[in-house]
């Protein structure tokens, strides 16, 4: 490197509070679901046999459905600052990024009950890695008490020929519908990345944020969020630790409960 940046920073803590756990939601690779592979079905197929389907609920199985194959229901474009939702080309398994350029990232919700039975609890969630690479796989869930299965999961990647991490954009995350969507759709939660994919999710809803979602087209929801690619220039980060009271920083030390440890973190 040319140029250099250092920053160093040091603080007391107990040797007790050293230590943390961070609980980190497993990701997973493709579509799937908790059925281990549910079938496909066309649109005809589902509206020629309504009266079989009874009060069945399955979410994002239709092959030749509005935005395709409904099993591939997380997509990623562009923030061009037009329209989230519906009218956009999505790239639904690969985008290729670039630095500093906001993405729009998609979740397709449909109960493909041909009835307009009312899947319960229903939730959804993503989650961002907060990992530097040059592959980042983004994942969305569904969740349903009612539906079988009742979780779903896909995935879209974001590529670039160099290191890069995605910074999820706060007060983003929006709810597209025909009911409490409309008309620019309604804010949710932050927590739908922040901690939902851990927890089984966060409610959407039809006419409330209830969890309540009938059966058939018109009762869709687009759920959006948007993220940040930043590209991760060359760095390092170089920790030491010493005894409170000693002046020798070290890689480590051996520290008794109670002792004060003083930690130097160093960024170049």
């Amino acid at each position: 490197m040319n140029k250099a940046v250092k920053a160093t920073f040091a603080f007391a803590a107990s040797a007790a509070a050293i230590a943390s756990v961070v609980s980190v939601p497993s990701l997973v690779s493709a579509w799937g679901d908790s059925a281990g592979g549910r079938r496909s079905y066309t649109y005809q197929e589902i509206t020629d046999n309504a009266a079989s389907w009874g009060n069945k609920i399955v979410f994002n199985s239709i092959s030749n459905s509005t935005i395709g194959d409904e099993k591939n229901f997380v997509g990623a474009r562009v923030n061009t600052g037009v329209d989230a939702g519906k009218n956009n080309v999505w790239n639904g398994n690969n985008i290729t990024v670039k630095d500093g350029e906001e993405y729009i990232i998609r979740l397709y919700v449909h109960n493909n009950n041909p009835n307009g039975a009312v899947s319960k609890n229903t939730r959804v969630a993503f989650n961002i890695p907060t990992t530097s690479a040059k592959q980042v796989q983004v994942n969305g869930f569904i969740f349903s008490d009612n539906a079988t299965p009742n979780k779903y999961w896909d995935y879209v990647n974001f590529n670039s020929d160099n290191a890069f991490h995605l910074e999820y954009v706060y007060g983003s995350a929006l709810i597209e519908n025909n009911g409490i969507g409309k008309n620019g759709g309604r804010q949710l939660s932050d927590e739908i990345v922040t901690k939902a994919a851990s927890n089984n999710g966060i409610q959407i809803g039809y006419t409330s944020l209830n969890g309540e979602v009938p059966g058939c087209y018109q009762y869709a929801s687009y759920i959006t969020i948007r993220v940040k690619a930043v590209f991760d220039t060359e760095y390092t980060v170089q920790t030491k630790v010493r005894l409170a009271g000693t002046t020798e920083w070290q890689t480590q030390v051996a520290a008794n409960v109670g002792d004060k440890v003083e930690v130097q973190t160093q960024y170049r």
